[in-house]
């Protein structure tokens, strides 16, 4: 009985210990108009010392952005923050995805968010593993022509009116409960459109609520009980089943 109550306190243990901890990105809007990030302390790219084109590698303040094509692109109908040059792949560049790899883990990032189409994608690594990912139809859910909760400002260029049909506005993305991120992927899912951003702002710091902006949504979750004691059981099962086979063994040849 002690070497069973022994086992079942380690398994318990390391599974309570391997359990997902909580990653969770709480996402916010500014209000239209706004460009850039209302967060204090933050460090911000605004792509304006590049010159523009085709880059696979771009060095800049917060880190390392890496593809096989990611463009610089002067202000037109689809940006940029302020009527500056702004970054974008897709229908610019020619290719599907690019990763900016921070300088440090960061607890905080935003961007204004270009011209929104539902082909843009945005996911947030922790080294390897995928603490979340976001859309544009995920960030301008609560935008429409017609009204919402936050009315119908987001739409077209906040500097030239054009491009109407699209949203433009200034996300921000607070990383929760010890949450940190080192890698944000931007993807789009074709060449047929373009996904843009600028003004992309990082802070190591937890950012403490209220947050800047209004809360839009949450991603993320802690495990539930169930799954921890599931997750509990099921290795709790085998060091018991090997010692089950063991006694049989024993009796077998006894």
């Amino acid at each position: 009985m002690k070497i069973a109550r022994w086992i079942g306190a380690v398994v318990i243990g390391n599974a309570l210990a391997s359990a997902p901890a909580f990653a969770g990105l709480v996402v916010t809007l500014e209000s239209a108009g706004i460009q850039s990030s209302q967060v204090a302390g933050v460090s911000t790219e605004n792509f304006n010392s590049f010159g523009t084109g085709i880059y696979t590698s771009l060095s800049s303040s917060i880190g390392t952005y890496t593809s096989t094509g990611e463009a610089i692109v002067s202000p037109d109908a689809y940006g940029g923050s302020n009527q500056t040059n702004y970054f974008a792949i897709g229908a610019q560049s020619h290719t599907l995805s690019a990763t900016l790899t921070l300088n440090a883990p960061a607890s905080y990032f935003g961007m204004e968010w270009l011209a929104g189409d539902n082909q843009n994608v945005l996911d947030f690594y922790s080294g390897n593993t995928l603490i979340a990912e976001f859309s544009t139809a995920s960030a301008f859910a609560a935008t429409s022509h017609t009204g919402g909760p936050f009315g119908t400002g987001h739409y077209g260029n906040p500097n030239t009116n054009a491009d109407a049909g699209e949203p433009f506005g200034y996300l921000n993305f607070f990383a929760t409960g010890g949450t940190t991120f080192d890698k944000i992927v931007f993807s789009n899912g074709s060449t047929g459109s373009g996904f843009e951003s600028d003004n992309h702002s990082v802070l190591a710091a937890a950012v403490t609520p209220p947050y800047s902006g209004t809360v839009i949504t949450t991603i993320g979750s802690v495990p539930e009980p169930a799954t921890i004691l599931s997750a509990a059981s099921a290795l709790l099962a085998v060091p018991f089943l090997a010692l089950r086979r063991r006694m049989r063994t024993k009796q077998a040849s006894a």
